[in-house]
């Protein structure tokens, strides 16, 4: 999820919100409830002795205002630049990675922890700074060295985090590229079979959330019923990409029973069918952006047509949010006829809708 495009612009447009309007504020406001000599945040080390003698150095008004500041504003700086710094780590690593194998996705620990730690020095932080004010302790205790340490550790995370964002997201961009000119110039079309099954659901559970994932009989049946209406896209040898579609006597209506996940293909197929249904499509999660997607939704379509005579019209769904996959349908000549609310199911909120095209 955090490798998406949207996913990426969204949190860049939220981090950008924040240091435009909550970051000077989040200064400000550090600034009025800090004496001086006593910043946690601004040190890039600093020994437990030492975070005792800063905590001691507050007035009780400023204790109130410096944990008032830390769970308020400085509770929101981490999780935006965190949200931003995973995301742009993990678009890059998705185009980094090599087709069919699994993006070192591991790596996420590390804008992760920077967070973790941030928020781990609020809570060390504020608990060292209420202790201080009830008693000065002869020695530093838990808050303290919690403090000097996640200080410590949330700098290093943060400074590689910060890092690795742009240089991540440049060598990504020029990655897919050159990747994209590769395998448009070596990926070839032909119609799937059963050996490309495993392959299939390979693809499925790489493209696909938990949810909206088809299953293995529903991929084998309409292999077996409509073969000429199978394509895979591979590469070297191997699938990196699938494109299926089922065989209808009419156009149906915009209503959920007819385009139902796991629905049994036979009950709808006629062999004589003017209407393609083009149920699924995707590429290897390492290739997008390379304009694969496109050409394997067009010259796949022409495929099946030209090995299936009689097709007239096309007719697919599409999630509403998925915008790429929208442009790439529209392109191609497709409008909506009608929307299906509650559709997808969504992991991470209310069910999204889904359009209902034809061309």
């Amino acid at each position: 999820m955090l490798s998406r495009g949207y996913v990426l612009a969204t949190s860049a447009a939220l981090l950008a919100v924040f240091m435009v309007i909550g970051y000077p504020a989040l200064g400000s406001s550090l600034a009025a409830a800090t004496p001086d000599g006593g910043a946690f945040d601004l040190s890039l080390f600093y020994t437990p002795a030492e975070a005792v003698r800063k905590a001691s150095s507050y007035t009780e008004a400023e204790v109130r205002a410096s944990i008032r500041v830390h769970w308020t504003l400085d509770l929101v700086f981490p999780l935006a630049y965190g949200l931003f710094c995973a995301s742009a780590w993990a678009f890059g690593l998705r185009r980094l990675a090599r087709p069919a194998s699994e993006p070192r996705y591991g790596f996420l620990l590390v804008p992760l922890a920077s967070t973790a730690f941030d928020l781990a020095e609020n809570v060390a932080v504020a608990a060292l700074l209420v202790g201080a004010r009830q008693s000065a302790p002869a020695t530093p205790g838990i808050a303290a060295v919690c403090a000097s340490v996640a200080t410590t550790l949330k700098w290093a995370f943060a400074g590689l985090a910060f890092v690795g964002a742009p240089c991540l997201l440049v060598a990504g961009a020029f990655a897919g590229r050159a990747r994209g000119r590769r395998a448009s110039a070596r990926v070839v079309m032909k119609r799937a079979g059963l050996d490309d099954l495993p392959a299939v659901m390979r693809l499925e559970d790489a493209g696909f959330g938990m949810g909206i994932r088809e299953h293995a009989e529903v991929f084998r049946a309409r292999m077996e019923l409509f073969p000429e209406g199978f394509v895979a896209l591979r590469r070297g040898g191997e699938t990196v990409g699938y494109l299926c579609a089922e065989r209808w006597a009419e156009v149906p209506p915009a209503e959920a029973r007819w385009f139902e996940l796991g629905h049994d293909p036979a009950s709808r197929h006629d062999p004589g069918g003017s209407v393609l249904y083009l149920a699924s499509m995707t590429i290897d999660p390492a290739l997008r952006g390379t304009g694969l997607g496109s050409r394997l939704f067009n010259d796949g379509i022409a495929m099946i047509r030209a090995a299936a005579s009689g097709i007239e019209t096309e007719v697919l769904i599409v999630n509403e949010a998925w915008t790429g996959a929208r442009r790439i349908y529209e392109a191609a000549g497709f409008a909506s006829y009608g929307v299906i609310d509650s559709f997808f199911p969504n992991l991470y909120g209310p069910a999204t809708a889904a359009v209902v095209m034809r061309r």
